[in-house]
């Protein structure tokens, strides 16, 4: 066996632990930060890529105009770093790697089946378009700035802004040593940037153009599908606000940067059959792509220009385009049948993916109006429900879950065959296309609580019902933030994978709680029968997230009491006197390293750890007491006991403030480093945490009743409830990860049996 590569070796492990700090959870896309590695002259730009659930990892351009470049190129979406040495290391699987692009992972004894997660460096040579192999040079490059940015993430000191056309300051990472003894400091730091450059500058417009008052928007839509995968292409479109018609429109790729200035020029111009020419008062843009394209030459003559989230005209007419595009392809001449499997899990994938469009679309085609909503409202409850939350909650894909409830379970009446059904009679299924479908009819349908990811690969999921686990293969999926949370799933065994697919609205452990106490509300046992019986109790949950049935969060302290902080002060004729009576008070401890008495009282909070509870603190100043208590009960209490105490104490006011995230000390709110957790400390809060877990299933519950999980749990439909909140329980974060409760354990204490 010839021997490995220490360098390519170090760049792998390496690109799997920076993998495994998720860093696209925390960074914004686009957003850039600056690294120095010694023996280099400029600094390494950087950005964090993964955020739309692929190609995890980091792209580096180098060069003395490297800063301008990547600004440049994020601004417009145009063909940028071309100028510039690119350097970038990427996650996704080993069969995406073009087999000369292997050198480094294979020189590092790297070995893995195709759909494995594996690490792909590549370079860039400034001017050139073709990505290589990097060299020996470039490989340690890689492998400091990697290392970098791991420590600073780990230093708690990795925090990337969001990103701007024209950046004043940015982070800037130093790293200095090599090896063991390499380190890394952060700070931020100015730069200059050059301002965007437009094609606007080199467009002729004539010099008496009239000034029209009204006012355009600009937007964007079909962002995919337009071209080629390789060409980062888009729909432009432009509308005359006041009389709600498109007036020029142009398709805009990497390939073609001047596109959208051309079409603006034009359109003042007048050279567009809807408008004739001159300058609108204002343009209101969706998208800053088109922003700051124009912006420059609108405002050189004095038009007004906004960026906004949103526009109802653009999304109308975004809208209408999704729908003749649907037609165009529904048109398209169909791929040829085969009757040979896949054998990867991406082929299996673009097969599901077809399958899935073309059911929608027979489906969609079969349906008359009145057939559809009857079909919504049995799966949202009531038509009405099911249009609120299409219209409501589309960033949630209501849709998507809607219609595949549709495909599979959807009956018409009792005696109908489900849409799935009717199509596994047809003659003219391809292997393929019947293996998918009844992959899909024979579905495992619950709720799932998320137990583990690993991004670009899988993902570990546990049903809340009956505690059975399974692995789910959605490189997707895997890479967002889903861990610890709960999803209504269909997961579909096709050959040796698991697929997923939406039932229902993806939900926090307090969701669950909502969801589950809102079914058993309609009816509904908690059960996997259940559910197998009323497949649309799924769909029923989405109405819990409507801005209406939304509950109020009340913040309140552990007796139950309306957080409202309450700073008292009372005169003292006596000082000394007065806190010789503290001294003496019960369930009142003086702190002498801060000179502050801390009011208490036995037995810990609930939730919470520890042997007492705080009530308030305590301080003396010259000739004031000042008090603070977080409620208005405990302020009650406390001032009838210390206007008793000795010194001649007497009232003098009280101010009070509404707890509130932003309204933390200042000095609170700066960044500051990460404190390093002791292995001794994580171990006590831990033991704490099961502690207190089990403690819960002795104490009176408001979701149960009133009455203990463990009273609820003497009949079999107790059992199953509070199964289900044993599982949901949330775990609590800590410097080592997660500490998660004690979930086994306490569901044998209830009589339910864990298999392991």
């Amino acid at each position: 066996m010839s021997q490995l590569d220490r360098l390519a070796r170090a760049l792998v492990d390496t690109a799997f632990e920076l993998h495994r700090r998720r860093l696209w959870l925390q960074a914004p896309g686009d957003g850039l930060f600056l690294v120095r590695i010694p023996d280099q002259p400029h600094p390494f730009v950087a950005t964090i890529i993964g955020q739309l659930g692929s190609n995890y990892g980091l792209i580096l351009a180098c060069g003395e105009h490297a800063l301008d470049e990547f600004v440049h190129s994020i601004a417009t979406r145009a063909s940028g770093l071309r100028s510039v040495g690119v350097l970038s290391v990427t996650m996704g699987s080993l069969g995406s790697i073009p087999p000369h692009m292997r050198g480094v992972i294979e020189a590092a004894g790297f070995q893995a089946r195709r759909e494995a997660l594996a690490p792909f460096f590549m370079a860039k040579t400034a001017d050139l378009d073709k990505g290589r192999a990097p060299s020996r040079s470039e490989q340690r490059v890689l492998l400091a700035v990697m290392r970098g940015v791991l420590l600073a993430h780990d230093a708690g000191e990795l925090r990337v802004a969001e990103f701007s056309a024209t950046p004043k300051r940015l982070l800037e990472i130093t790293v200095t040593g090599e090896g063991r003894d390499l380190s890394a400091s952060t700070r931020t730091v100015r730069v200059d940037v050059a301002a965007v450059r437009s094609a606007t500058a080199s467009l002729s417009l004539p010099p008496d153009l009239p000034r029209l008052d009204e006012r355009w928007v600009a937007g964007t839509v079909l962002d995919e599908g337009l071209g080629p995968a390789d060409v980062d292409e888009i729909a432009v479109v432009v509308i005359n606000e006041s009389k709600g018609l498109a007036i020029a429109h142009c398709a805009a790729s990497s390939d073609e940067p001047d596109a959208i200035p051309k079409l603006f020029a034009a359109l003042l111009r007048g050279e567009w059959e809807r408008q004739g020419p001159g300058f609108p008062r204002e343009v209101l843009f969706t998208d800053s792509r088109i922003q700051v394209q124009v912006e420059p030459m609108l405002r050189d003559h004095g038009v007004q220009c906004s960026l906004i989230d949103h526009h109802e005209l653009i999304d109308e007419y975004a809208d209408l385009c999704d729908t003749l595009l649907a037609d165009a392809l529904r048109q398209e001449p169909q791929v040829a049948k085969t009757d040979s499997l896949p054998t990867t899990l991406e082929g299996w994938k673009a097969a599901d993916l077809e399958l899935t469009r073309q059911l929608c679309d027979l489906v969609d085609g079969q349906s008359k109006s009145k057939s559809i909503d009857r079909a919504i409202a049995r799966y949202f409850g009531t038509t009405e429900t099911g249009v609120e939350v299409l219209s409501t909650l589309q960033q949630f894909q209501p849709l998507g879950a809607f219609m595949e409830w549709r495909l599979a379970d959807y009956r018409p009446t009792a005696r109908s065959k489900t849409f799935l059904e009717k199509q596994l009679q047809r003659k003219d299924l391809c292997r393929v296309e019947r293996a998918l479908i009844e992959a899909r009819l024979n579905a495992r349908l619950s709720i799932y609580r998320i137990v583990a990811t690993r991004p670009g690969e899988s993902l570990d999921v546990e049903d809340i019902f009956d505690g059975c686990r399974f692995t789910v293969h959605d490189r997707s999926l895997s890479g967002c933030d889903v861990e610890g949370g709960c999803i209504p799933m269909r997961l579909m065994t096709v050959s040796r994978w698991l697929f997923p697919a939406f039932a229902g609205p993806a939900m926090t452990t307090g969701d669950v709680d909502r969801a589950t106490r809102f079914l058993e509300s309609c009816g509904f046992d908690l059960s996997r029968e259940s559910i197998r019986l009323h497949p649309q109790m799924l769909g029923w949950i989405w109405q819990i997230f409507l801005p209406r049935n939304r509950p109020q969060i009340t913040l309140t302290n552990t007796d139950g009491d309306l957080l409202l902080w309450h700073t008292a002060t009372f005169r003292l004729a006596d000082p000394i006197a007065t806190a010789r009576g503290l001294h003496a008070k019960e369930k009142v401890n003086f702190d002498e390293v801060d000179g502050t008495w801390t009011w208490w009282k036995p037995g810990g909070p609930s939730p919470g750890f520890g042997d007492n509870t705080t009530l308030g603190s305590i301080e003396i100043h010259d000739q004031r007491l000042v008090l603070e208590v977080n409620s208005a009960a405990r302020f009650a209490r406390a001032r009838t006991w210390i206007e008793a105490l000795p010194g001649g104490v007497e009232f003098e006011r009280v101010t009070t403030r509404e707890v509130k995230p932003g309204a933390s000390p200042l000095d609170d709110r700066l960044p500051s480093k990460r404190q390093t957790v002791s292995p001794e400390l994580i171990e006590r809060i831990a033991k704490m945490h099961r502690e207190s877990c089990m403690r819960w299933l002795d104490e009176r519950v408001p979701a149960l009743g009133n009455r203990t999980p463990r009273q609820v749990a003497t009949t079999e439909a107790g059992r199953q409830r509070v199964a289900v909140m044993i599982r949901t329980m949330p775990a609590i974060s800590s410097q080592t990860g997660p500490i998660e409760p004690p979930r086994e354990e306490m569901l044998r204490a209830i009589g339910v049996p864990v298999s392991l």
